[in-house]
């Protein structure tokens, strides 16, 4: 044990060169039959490291692979070959050599955490200097264009939106606490070299523009346009504007200073181009629609609370709702294109009309001969976590993406390895769908597509 000790410990101590404490040679060398017994040298030149070397600890190891005390009996047998018997001169001139081998390595170590703390200190010092240095500079660039922006906004609304403090790392030299007004200003406080009065002047400009735009849209941020139209409106297009109105009033900050101080993603150029155009409809669904919220609400404007299994019907329009919302056109970039409130109320419409014929289809499927009796035998799958009601009631969850497998050693039988239950329910292909659940109860979970 305690020539491996020597050996890991010369290995490692070659990091100790520069102090002139203790020479070490390579890997390469401390394995080597004629070099390792040179394997130390203290200051004064004296050889200080065994005449055991690695080589043969590697091949005592070999010897005897994973016997412990096999290899200890064979290191104390070279010992004693090497060194004499236990309580011998000999042993004992090799246990200083050992450990003075050991203190030397020691002093050394502790000598370079000094030296290498001292160095770590001194780099921390000129650095944390060049960055006091670079943030004086880029502050002195910045301050003009600060003061510019400030001189834009100072008669207008909103005005308290501009804030921002001063940070203290160069690359962030200033911090402004309200997203839209830090995307129009990141160019000009990234390359304040390169910001050019034109520059300047155009981007405080913008800023302005969007917080009168902001201050001019309070009908939008009341939600007043939603109660307007749900007045004046009927039938569909009424429901609609009633579950809109319901989710504005839960899940949207009121007021246009809460909303883009909340950090939202919708708040963007497009969003101020609608407002400016007053195109309230239409910046509520880009609102929603970037919080992912439409698929939430369709299920509601669809099936009513007091409808009959309400539940299972707004699960079924949600699948149907992200599949023909999917199926849209893409625009000529090749995604899909921003929601209009005509486009909404069409793709609404389709979706309505393919919930009613999935919704019989799963009335169908439930009552169809073959799924009773499957679901009838229960008790050949008793201590099953996942009952067989469970898993055919999925009908009212169609996945409409392939079949993946629950585990990396499961097998997808080849005939449903390639179906979607969505398509299967849609197309009224029972027998496969009635597979699809079967294998859903064979692997305990219906979480694989």
């Amino acid at each position: 044990d305690i020539g491996r000790s020597i050996v890991a410990r010369g290995w490692w101590s070659h990091w100790a060169r520069g102090e002139k404490k203790i020479v070490v040679h390579g890997w390469n060398n401390m394995i080597h039959p004629n070099l390792a017994s040179d394997l130390a040298v203290a200051p004064g030149g004296e050889k200080v490291g065994p005449r055991i070397n690695a080589r043969q600890i590697h091949q005592i190891c070999n010897r005897h692979p994973g016997n412990i005390e096999a290899q200890k009996e064979a290191f104390g047998e070279l010992v004693k070959t090497v060194y004499g018997e236990e309580g011998s001169e000999e042993r004992k001139t090799y246990e200083k050599e050992c450990t003075d081998l050991i203190d030397i390595f020691d002093t050394a170590e502790g000598d370079l955490k000094s030296w290498l703390k001292e160095r770590s200190e001194k780099r921390n010092e000129a650095s944390s200097k060049k960055n006091a240095e670079t943030l004086a500079r880029r502050k002195e660039k910045l301050e003009p264009i600060i003061a510019a922006l400030e001189a834009a906004v100072a008669n207008a609304p909103n005005k308290e939106l501009i804030e921002h403090e001063w940070g203290s790392n160069p690359y962030r030299a200033v911090i402004f606490k309200v997203d839209f007004v830090r995307q129009a200003m990141s160019n000009l406080i990234s390359a304040p070299s390169s910001a050019s009065r034109k520059k300047v002047t155009a981007v405080c400009g913008d800023v302005r523009r969007k917080l009168v735009i902001l201050s001019k849209s309070k009908d939008f941020w009341s939600w007043s346009f939603l109660s307007t139209a749900i007045k004046t409106s009927s039938g569909l297009t009424k429901r609609v504007n009633e579950k809109l109105l319901e989710y504005c009033q839960v899940w949207l900050p009121r007021g246009p200073n809460a909303h883009v101080r909340a950090g939202e993603l919708d708040v963007n150029d497009r969003l101020f181009d609608l407002l400016e155009e007053k195109k309230y409809n239409d910046a509520l669904l880009h609102i929603m629609d970037a919080r992912g919220a439409l698929g939430r609400v369709t299920p509601r404007i669809l099936v009513g609370l007091a409808a009959p299994h309400s539940r299972n019907k707004r699960l079924l329009v949600g699948e149907v709702w992200k599949k023909v919302a999917d199926e849209r056109p893409r625009n000529d970039e090749g995604a899909m294109p921003n929601w209009t409130w005509t486009s909404f109320l069409e793709t609404l419409g389709s979706c309505r009309r393919e919930f009613n014929v999935m919704k019989e289809n799963v009335r169908d499927y439930l009552n169809d001969p073959a799924v009773k009796a499957y679901i009838a035998n229960q008790n050949e799958d008793l201590g099953n976590p996942l009952p067989r009601q469970v898993a055919v009631d999925q009908a009212w969850r169609p996945a409409s993406t392939v079949i993946r497998r629950p585990y990396s050693w499961a097998f997808v039988p080849p005939s449903i390895r390639a179906v979607r239950p969505y398509y299967l329910l849609l197309e009224r292909d029972f027998v496969l769908l009635l597979e699809v659940h079967r294998y859903y109860v064979g692997q305990r979970t219906y979480n694989m597509h």
